[in-house]
């Protein structure tokens, strides 16, 4: 087993073997899930001078995150073009919020009855969704992925990025972006988990974060997969080698059982 430091392994690891992806810490997400109150904007109301009659603002100035969620994707992309940007940055900024995980389990009931409903839709393929609005399509990946850096104000994917990160064709953390599968491998776990990416996800728990180049990764030489440290010994695939029984060279790691990754 190699290390992504390789200070603290025996083996180094093959030369194809590189360090989970590096991620900046300022997109660093929250997966922890809350809500705010997802009706969009307040009612406008405007009183005439010279009647006492009350005057809303017509229904289809409004959009909420529900709308979002459940409505056909050319409608949704009609009504958001007529939107004020103002508008549009209080939409995305109810779902940021969603995401950061400052609520009560109201606010995440209310976070996993949006994805639900986004998950269970089968209209939303890449002939629809080459239509959507950029806002539109990126709360639809925010909220089917659970990570708010898709609406960081520094983040601008393009349109394309977006539609294949949504349906599984691109690696969903920013920082690595790689077309999936990742080198074309057919392995269990790259064609068989939507995805997954064998850069920068570990192979047991599917979880990208941001310790990387630390001993909190391990690497396997032979299929050139990654997995968390923790996880791999949860799981019993690694376990100390000889060197700590016998005290007579470094303890090393050694996989007990094999680790069967792909």
């Amino acid at each position: 087993m190699g290390t992504s430091s390789g200070s603290h392994f025996h083996q180094q690891p093959s030369p194809k073997m590189l360090p989970p992806r590096q991620q900046p810490r300022e997109l660093q997400t929250s997966l922890s899930l809350v809500s705010l109150d997802a009706c969009g904007s307040p009612n406008l109301q405007e009183r005439g001078s010279n009647s006492d009659q009350v005057r809303e603002s017509p229904s289809e100035n409004k959009i909420s995150l529900r709308d979002v969620a459940r409505e056909k994707v050319d409608i949704i992309s009609e009504r958001i073009q007529h939107l004020p940007n103002e508008f549009l940055e209080k939409l995305k900024t109810e779902i940021r919020v969603i995401l950061e995980g400052t609520g009560g389990s109201l606010h995440r009931e209310e976070f996993l009855s949006l994805q639900k409903l986004v998950q269970s839709r089968s209209d939303l393929t890449d002939k629809t969704l080459i239509r959507a609005h950029k806002v539109q399509l990126e709360t639809l990946v925010a909220i089917k992925t659970g990570i708010q850096a898709f609406l960081h104000p520094s983040v601008s994917l393009s349109q394309a990025s977006l539609i294949e990160v949504f349906l599984y064709k691109r690696c969903r953390n920013i920082a690595c972006g790689s077309p999936l599968p990742t080198e074309d491998c057919n392995c269990e776990a790259c064609s068989i988990r939507n995805g997954f990416c064998n850069l920068c996800m570990c192979v047991i728990c599917n979880k990208f974060d941001f310790e990387v180049n630390t001993c909190r990764w391990i690497g396997c030489d032979l299929c050139s997969h990654w997995t968390h440290t923790d996880c791999a010994i949860r799981n019993g695939l690694i376990g100390p080698g000889p060197g700590v029984k016998t005290g007579s060279v470094p303890a090393d790691m050694l996989t007990s059982p094999p680790m069967n990754l792909g």
